[in-house]
């Protein structure tokens, strides 16, 4: 592959990645850097949208992206 970063939600499929070598990054994780660079206003109405839509989100996970996102 000629990737800089995968993009990979499953946990064990980015610990695999990483041990490889691979940079990654989750899609909450791009929506968190998304916000940082001023291309989102809101992290959370899009986690909440997800979600309504069934994306496996874990409270953890979103509690945490809300505060990296300063939400």
């Amino acid at each position: 592959m000629k990737a800089d970063w995968l993009i990979i939600d499953e946990e064990k499929a980015r610990v695999a990645a990483r041990l490889i070598g691979f940079r990654q990054i989750s899609t909450v994780g791009i929506l968190v850097l998304a916000k940082r660079r001023g291309l989102v206003k809101k992290v959370r109405p899009i986690l909440d949208q997800l979600k309504r839509k069934n994306f496996r989100l874990s409270d953890r996970v979103y509690k945490r992206a809300l505060k990296e996102a300063g939400e």
